[in-house]
């Protein structure tokens, strides 16, 4: 038997209606109201704590619309709830919606976990649905994650993000890795600018192509290079 969504007070209407059907025992129901709810503007705490409920529900493909959608407006107190998702549900597509929304709440521990996903499947610490490991999952999260680190401007885990980046399985980690960096301030700037002058030429169009990108102030101290 399925929870209970959390039912808010003092609510009518469509979204009244709606949060019935994120109740109701019919998979493809479910699915629907919560897609069309998505687009409503009810109160912040109520979208949040309606798809937060939803995050446990046993359909996979309502599990990952709803962190989906959670990913887009979450808090630093929506953290533990992101991380159990993504650390205990197998599902591809919610672990990595998790981990997108990780770089907005993530803190403490929550970096170290998207720290060592950048190198690992984390397999003691994360499920996942094939248990032998499929590298393309795997793939798909560590992009993710150092994406996530890039939002968050960690610039402690650049290492990281170049290690992975060095992978020799890691054929498609270029842009990733220096989209990230991008987006982690001078020290970030200062790798692309190394990678400019001493990579080889692909690697070096595609640092330019993200250096090109950034506010012009950020690029200002830069114009010699």
């Amino acid at each position: 038997m399925r929870d209970e969504l959390s039912q808010p007070t003092a609510l009518n209407g469509p979204l009244s209606i709606l949060l019935e059907y994120l109740n109701s025992e019919n998979d493809v129901l479910r699915t629907a109201a919560l897609r069309a709810f998505v687009c409503l503007e009810p109160d912040a705490a109520v979208k949040r704590q309606a798809l937060k409920d939803a995050l446990l529900d046993p359909d996979p493909d309502m599990r990952s619309d709803a962190m989906e959608a959670l990913a887009k407006l979450a808090t630093p107190e929506d953290a533990a709830i992101i991380r159990r998702s993504l650390e205990g549900d197998p599902v591809r597509e919610v672990k990595i919606a998790a981990t997108e929304a990780m770089g907005r709440v993530a803190q403490g521990e929550d970096i170290a976990l998207l720290r060592a996903l950048t190198l690992s499947r984390c397999e003691d610490e994360v499920a996942w649905e094939d248990e032998l490991g499929d590298w393309e999952d795997w793939l798909d999260v560590q992009i993710a994650a150092i994406g996530a680190l890039g939002d968050l401007a960690q610039t402690d885990s650049i290492e990281d993000i170049l290690a992975a980046r060095d992978d020799e399985m890691a054929q498609t980690m270029d842009i990733p890795v220096f989209e990230a960096l991008g987006r982690m301030g001078t020290d970030g700037i200062t790798w692309l600018l190394a990678i400019i002058e001493t990579d080889r030429p692909l690697a070096r169009k595609r640092a330019v192509k993200v250096l090109s990108k950034l506010a012009r102030d950020a690029m200002r101290d830069h114009t010699d290079t």
